[in-house]
This record gives C-alpha cells, structure tokens and sequence, in this order.
C-alpha cells in the first residue's frame, strides 16, 4: 500500500509539473528548434558535464578516511550505476544503488558509504545557495525569489547545525538518532552502535580543515562546470542569455531535485527550467524546447555509461 501511494505521488508529480511546462507551447516549432540545433554546441556542452561528472567521482573518493578509501576506478563505476538508477527508477534510486554497488566494488560498508553521500550531499546544497546568493545582484526581477531566499536560508542553518553537531559530538547524534532500533529491531544494540560509528565516518574526513577544503573545492569546479555546461547548450538554440541565466537554470534543477519525482526528474526538471528562463523573458515552445534538450544530455549518455558501469560491476564480482 506505501508503495502504491508512492507511486501516486511520484506521478501526480510529474504530471503537474509536465503539464506546466508545456502550457501554451507550440510542439511543431519544437520540433523544428530541435532539429535545427547546433551539435557542435550540444556536443560541447555534454564534453564540459562529464568533466563535472568527473570531479565529483574524484571528491567522493576523497570523501573516505584514508585508511580503507576505495579505488577512484571502483569509486567511478559506482557512480555511473547511481547516475543509471537515478535516470530509470523513481525517488532518486540511485543513491541507494550506488552505495550498494561500491560495497560489492570496494572493502567499505554500506553505512560508510551512505554517509559519504550525506556528506556530498550537504556540500552541493551549500554550494547551491551560495551561488545563489552570489549571484543575486545580477539576476532580473524574480517573483519568487524574496520568497526562495529565507527558505534556503533556514536550509544553510540546519545544515550548519548538522555540521557543528556531528564535528562537536562525533557519532553520538548518530547513536541517538538510531537509539530506537536497540529496542525495536532484531539488531543487537552492538551491530546498531557500530553503524552509527559507520555512519559518521565519513565526517572525519569532512572534519579536517584542509579536507574539508579540498572537498569545497572540488564541488565549486564541479558546479561551475555544470554551469558553464548549461551556457553552451544556449546558443544551439540562439537564446542569446548571459551565463548567469545558465546557473541560474542550475541551481533551480538542482533545489527541485528534493521533490519527489519519478525516472530521472521527468517533468521536474522541464517546469525547474522553464522558470528559470521565465525570469530572463524566455517563454512557451523555446523554454521547453532547451530544456528537453537539457534533460536528454543530463540523462541519456548517463544511463548508456550506467549499462557500461553496470557490465563491469559484475564482472569485478
């Protein structure tokens, strides 16, 4: 029953979101943008997101205590499979994929691995904001901006009170937070405090000034590449937009992958971006027109690599 209620939302979610993204939007002029689009842009574009792609794997390498840290070639195709899942099934499956798949790659647990994530996923969401806030002297007139501001804000505390408790307490949050499975779960109360002490592992690294450092920096590179990489997809379609209106189409793809959604953030992602441009006077059949382009380069190679990945998963096993 959970599963099917799921399963509702996941596509009353992107129906909603679908059917606002192609509101008044002409699809035989859609058809012709697309096929009269510049590859070599495209192709330019997909080139910059797998440098991206690949500096991620990098800093969620870098990611683990050093004793123990996996290959960056099993670390890579880990990823690939989480990129595979995240693009096939719904609720962002691949998360959950990829640490499965790097436990079966590498000698670390699954409740390590899963903090990295965690720990990856707090970088990104702080990056995020700060491009934003960054970049809010440049950005025209945004309706719902005054009212995304304080919300990001309230996110970038909560995530800094995570931060200062796990860097403060080590994997006591941990071990409160999973205080009650020792009661009510057939886990002895050892096997429950080990996976907290797993769990938190991965904020030792993020603890450390100059690995938290090399963490940053790694995920500034890589976002500015996704944005560079969104600004080369803009002239195929002669948008003529600064490369702010790029990042800006980033950080709203990015802030609207925490709602549930079904494959690859179908819908989401189109409605994310056709906002985005909404703000720079880009309406109807050429918002739609880039941003399912967008999608299919973000989407597409990624689960043809993620079949790769996939094939030498289980050749390694």
């Amino acid at each position: 029953m959970r599963r099917r209620l799921w399963a509702v939302v996941w596509l009353a979610v992107t129906i909603g979101f679908g059917a606002y993204a192609v509101r008044g939007v002409d699809l035989a002029e859609m058809r012709v943008a697309i096929a009269q689009a510049e590859k070599a842009w495209l192709a330019a574009s997909l080139g910059v997101l797998a440098v991206a792609i690949a500096l991620r794997g990098l800093r969620w390498q870098y990611l683990f205590p050093t004793p123990g840290r996996p290959s960056l070639r099993a670390v890579s195709i880990a990823l690939l499979i989480g990129y595979f899942f995240n693009n096939v099934l719904p609720a962002r499956a691949g998360e959950a994929a990829r640490v499965l798949a790097l436990a079966r790659l590498a000698p670390v647990s699954r409740a390590t691995a899963a903090g990295t994530v965690l720990v990856e996923r707090i970088y990104d969401l702080l990056v995020v904001a700060l491009f934003l806030l960054l970049l809010v002297p440049w950005l025209p007139d945004i309706s719902w901006l005054p009212e995304a501001l304080p919300l990001l804000a309230l996110l970038v505390v909560a995530l800094a009170v995570v931060a200062l408790a796990l860097h403060r307490f080590g994997d006591r949050p941990a071990r409160l937070l999973l205080w009650p499975l020792r009661r009510f779960s057939p886990l002895s109360p050892a096997r429950v405090d080990l996976a907290a002490s797993n769990l938190t592992s991965a904020f030792t690294t993020a603890r450390s000034p100059r690995s938290a450092a090399i963490a940053s920096i790694l995920t500034v590179l890589s976002w500015l590449l996704v944005g560079c990489s969104f600004w080369l997809a803009m002239p195929a379609f002669d948008l003529g937009l600064p490369l702010g209106a790029s990042f800006l189409v980033a950080i709203a793809t990015a802030l609207s992958g925490v709602i549930p959604s079904g494959p690859a953030g179908i819908g989401v992602f189109e409605a994310a971006t056709v906002v985005a441009l909404s703000a720079y006077g880009v309406e109807g059949s050429e918002a739609l027109t880039y941003a399912l382009v967008l999608h299919a380069l973000n989407s597409l190679p990624f689960i043809a690599a993620g079949g790769v990945a996939l094939q030498l998963s289980a050749r390694s096993g």
